[in-house]
């Protein structure tokens, strides 16, 4: 009675060892190694759900000059900038916004709620802070671009998150190109019209029609 007892338990010991280990490899499928960041992979199966909870911008950032960091202060110091940077744009459950690692030093924020712009600005412009705070190996700040999208929760329902990741992407290569450490806005509506772009505290702000 004993060695069967002994071996009920061993088999039960293995079978809860296999659950916990199945369990922590799905966790970690679905965050970055480095960053403790969702990945892309994950949002996107998500990314219809996430719009009907009410996120509806869409905000993609990427470190200014990385390479150069990398070249400079060797890989592992860009590692930690790139750790500094995913805990400074962390957000979580019950929050107004999720950030997602999306390659790279590039990063996307999803969020909701009235004022998504400006609190998104407000990430972005904290980052050479709290990465030069993070990393005092830095010898220079490290800043960012970004692209932001705000769409409407009716008449965009069709658009995935790879387009408008593609048209975030075309808003940050904008920002690079007028000289970095900026952001370019665009707000999707319904309606005719396209007002020029207006700069607003470094910030390029335009409406666009869809």
């Amino acid at each position: 009675m004993v060695a069967v007892a002994w071996r009920l338990w061993a088999v039960h010991r293995e079978r809860d060892a296999v659950r916990d280990k199945v369990a922590g490899m799905e966790v970690s499928s679905e965050r970055d190694a480095l960053t403790g960041l969702l990945n892309r992979h994950v949002v996107e199966e998500r990314f219809e759900t996430l719009r009907a909870q009410g996120f509806e911008t869409f905000a993609l950032i990427d470190l200014d000059n990385f390479k150069a960091v990398n070249d400079r202060h060797g890989r592992e110091v860009g590692d930690e900038v790139l750790a500094a940077c995913g805990h400074a744009l962390k957000g979580g459950e019950g929050r107004d916004y999720l950030t997602i690692r999306h390659g790279a030093e590039e990063f996307v924020v999803l969020l909701s709620g009235v004022d998504a712009y400006y609190r998104a600005e407000a990430l972005r412009k904290k980052l050479p802070m709290k990465i030069a705070r993070a990393v005092p190996a830095l010898e220079e700040p490290v800043t960012a671009s970004m692209g932001l999208i705000e769409f409407p929760d009716v008449g965009f329902e069709a658009s995935s998150f790879e387009e408008l990741y593609e048209r975030a992407a075309q808003l940050l290569r904008n920002a690079k190109a007028a000289g970095r450490d900026r952001t370019c806005f665009e707000r999707l509506t319904m309606l005719g019209g396209e007002p020029a772009p207006a700069e607003q505290n470094s910030a390029s702000r335009g409406h666009v029609a869809a």
